[in-house]
C-alpha cells in the first residue's frame, strides 16, 4: 500500500510539474536530474498503464451495462406482448360466453313459446 501511495506522489508530481523533494534548489536539481527523468519516466508509464486499465475496466463496465439494459428490455417488451396476448384471449372468452349465454337463452324462449302455443291449440279427438 505504501508502494502504491509513493507511486501516486510521484504521478501527482508529474502531472502537477513538482519537484519529488520539497528542497527544490538548482544544486539539488543537478543531482537528481537523471533520477528525476527516470522517475518521470516511470511515473508516465505507470500513468498510461493505469489509464488504459481504467479505460479498459470503463470499456467492459459500459459493455456490461448495455448488455444488462437490452435483456432488461427485451424482458419487459416479452411480459407487455404476453400481456397484450391475455387479454385479447381473454376478450375473445367473454365474448364466447356471452354469445353461448345468448343461445340458451334464445333456445329457452324458443322452446317455452313452442310449448304455449302448443296447449293452445286445440286437441283433436283421436281417429277410430
Amino acid at each position: 500500500m505504501l508502494a502504491m501511495g509513493r507511486l501516486l506522489d510521484v504521478i501527482g508530481a508529474v502531472r502537477d510539474g513538482r519537484p519529488d523533494l520539497p528542497a527544490d534548489t538548482p544544486r539539488h536539481r543537478k543531482a537528481v536530474a537523471g533520477r528525476w527523468q527516470a522517475k518521470q519516466a516511470v511515473a508516465t508509464t505507470a500513468l498510461a498503464e493505469i489509464e488504459r486499465t481504467c479505460a479498459g475496466f470503463a470499456a467492459k463496465r459500459a459493455a456490461a451495462l448495455h448488455v444488462f439494459a437490452a435483456e432488461n428490455e427485451a424482458r419487459m417488451q416479452a411480459m407487455a406482448a404476453a400481456h397484450e396476448q391475455a387479454a385479447r384471449q381473454l376478450a375473445d372468452l367473454r365474448a364466447l360466453q356471452r354469445r353461448v349465454r345468448q343461445e340458451e337463452i334464445t333456445a329457452l324462449i324458443i322452446e317455452i313459446s313452442t310449448g304455449e302455443a302448443a296447449s293452445r291449440a286445440p286437441i283433436k279427438p283421436p281417429s277410430v
